[in-house]
């Protein structure tokens, strides 16, 4: 064999040990392919872009080249994902273009051209995408992975006039809000696997607005981790904004508007503040149109979902874990619909609405702390079932026009439904299951009190098993800053009470047609009626009595009936309540025994039938 054979020979194996010892290494780091590599190369890449970044003011450039003076041809669509590096390829095109030209003419421009691109360059995709926007030329479609996490807060506002920032699988760890501040922009991950977190940042992870309209705008399919937040001051964080998950910051005074967005799919933990945040102009009402669906929010330390306001938020299909035992924790706050939300172990309230529908609701509370739903402004609450809260009450209604229909709570420790000071109301067809258990003959099914007026209680099912039982089906209760006045209680089941079905402190309380206790009174003395009283059997045999009615112009077209049950020849007189008359006359009598009159009012005096 030749020498030369021979060099040759073992310069192949030397070259080909040293490709085995690298290939060795390779695949001990999991690269087994050319795609596996690129993140390293883009990690020294973005290295060498920050440096530049530092010394380089390209941002600030003014406008004056055309995309035929930079070499940029249009494209509508950039996608990294089938096309690796294709914007560093273009961008090179460009420089090189541009070259020519600076080689063949003489005078600055075309060179500051060239110095131009190679600035953007340097920046890699994120200048990239400046230069498109600063040049017109649409963005509508970038996709990125976790190498792009330093730039992620500028790119979204950088797309144009509007389309999907698309964010594949990996940790993307930022230091700044990521901010649409652009209409018609979607933000989409891959679900769990697409984590947003930050190694301490005060700010929301997401800001839709600020400063700008953002309509339109799609945040889908993210994980957002906030435990290395920096958490906000105790006081004041409805307006400091810091620490969300995902917030809308429009505000219609300021002439910012956020309208028709929606959250879908993203799971939300441990954010210093809350969850999923709007806010708004005080006083705007229903001005801001969100969906927020099919998230999971878990341990957000202030509130979960709060919409702020009375903006008309649609907030559907949503589960809700956990949260510290706090004043002011709650599950969700506010919004137009809150329907078909699951919520687990939070602690205060689960749902505290207003001006809104809330319905067909889960909530299992089990932290000792307020409401399960609390309600201050005209809401509908209907068909919700509520197991287990360890609450002051299952619902709190503290507003007029309130409507909680067809609820069902089981098991609750305290009340099931307490109306504070609030009229109007109406507690209809729901189901009360073993209420009061946290203490025996202490706690009520429902309870009035206050200043409540005019409110009606109707086709609800009280019953208890439970060795811990309630005090009243129903307590209408005047110790609470204020006498409650012409409420209804009627067509009730009330069973498995510990003392009575019903207790009454009010004044013209209208009980009637209830079942599974008596509303009918024994009476042997002088006795005035309220309207609680449905049926008066009147004992004379001690000696004559008088039965006094109750004022007519309570109830009109209402009834009450008396008879005379003893075989004394002691009279029972029926007078009114004052100078109305019964049947024209001034006062009737109940002589013999079984005389009976069923009385009718028309609002202004009485007629017997």
């Amino acid at each position: 064999m030749k020498a030369e054979d021979i060099i040759r020979r073992r310069i192949r194996e030397a070259l080909n040990e040293q490709k085995e010892r690298l290939l060795r290494s390779l695949r001990k780091l999991d690269i087994r392919e050319r795609a596996d590599i690129e993140p390293f190369i883009d990690e020294m890449q973005r290295q060498a872009w920050q440096a530049q970044l530092k010394q380089k003011s390209w941002l600030n450039l003014e406008e004056n080249y055309s995309k035929h003076e930079l070499g940029l041809r249009r494209v509508l669509e950039v996608d990294t994902c089938s096309d690796k590096g294709g914007d560093e390829c273009q961008i090179n095109k460009a420089i090189q273009k541009a070259a020519a030209v600076s080689d063949k003419t003489s005078g600055k421009k075309p060179r500051k051209a060239r110095q131009m691109l190679e600035a953007f360059a340097s920046a890699g995709y994120y200048g990239y995408l400046v230069l498109r926007k600063k040049l017109g030329i649409p963005c509508e479609h970038p996709v990125l992975g976790p190498w792009h996490a330093k730039f992620l807060p500028w790119i979204p506002s950088l797309i144009n006039p509007g389309g999907i920032v698309f964010l594949k699988e990996g940790t993307y760890s930022i230091t700044s809000s990521i901010l649409i501040s652009a209409s018609n922009i979607t933000l989409e991950g891959v679900g769990y696997a697409t984590l947003i977190n930050t190694p301490g940042m005060g700010d929301s992870f997401i800001v839709i607005g600020g400063t700008t309209n953002a309509e339109r705008v799609i945040v889908r399919n993210l994980r957002i981790d906030g435990t290395n937040q920096t958490a906000p001051s105790a006081y004041g964080i409805e307006n400091d904004k810091n620490g969300c998950g995902i917030l809308f910051d429009g505000d219609i005074n300021q002439g910012v508007s956020t309208k028709y967005g929606i959250v879908e799919g993203c799971y939300i933990q441990k954010c210093a503040n809350e969850g999923l945040a709007g806010y708004f102009a005080a006083g705007e009402s229903f001005t801001e149109y969100h969906f927020w669906h099919m998230n999971h929010l878990v341990d957000n330390v202030y509130r979960h979902i709060h919409s702020h306001g009375d903006s008309a938020e649609i907030i559907t299909n949503n589960i809700l874990i956990g949260g510290p035992a706090g004043t002011f924790d709650t599950g969700i706050r506010h919004g137009q619909v809150i329907c078909d939300n699951a919520f687990y172990n939070v602690a205060y309230r689960g749902i505290y609405g207003a001006y809104g529908t809330i319905i067909a609701n889960n909530v299992f509370v089990d932290k000792v702390g307020g409401y399960c739903i609390e309600s201050w402004g005209q809401d509908i609450i209907a068909y919700n079932h509520i197991y287990r809260g360890s609450q002051t009450a299952a619902i709190y209604i503290k507003d007029n026009f309130i409507d909680a229909i067809g609820n069902r709570i089981v098991g609750a420790d305290k009340a099931g439904i307490y109306v504070a000071s609030s009229s109007n109301c109406k507690i209809l067809n729901n189901i009360f299951w073993n209420i009061g258990k946290a203490a025996n003959n202490t706690y009520d099914c429902i309870l009035i009190g206050g200043a409540s007026n005019n409110n009606l209680v109707a086709f609800n099912y009280m019953h208890s098993t439970a060795t811990n039982k309630p005090r009243y089906g129903v307590f209408i209760d005047a110790t609470a800053g204020g006498t409650p006045d012409k409420n209804k209680i009627l067509y009730n089941y009330i069973e498995g009470m510990a003392t009575a079905a019903f207790a009454d402190e009010g004044t013209n309380t209208l009980v009637r047609n209830n079942f599974g206790f008596s509303n009918i009174k024994t009476v042997s003395a002088d006795y005035t009626m309220s309207w609680v009283d449905e049926t008066i059997l009147a004992d004379a045999s001690g000696g004559a009595i008088t039965v006094t009615l109750p004022d007519p112009a309570a109830y009109p077209n209402y009834e009450v009936m008396i008879k005379k049950v003893d075989s004394s020849t002691n009279a029972v007189t029926v007078a009114p309540h004052g100078t109305e008359t019964i049947d024209g006359a001034s006062s009737l009598t109940l002589q013999n025994q079984n005389d009976a009159k069923r009385l009718r009012s028309d609002g202004t005096n009485w007629y017997s039938f």
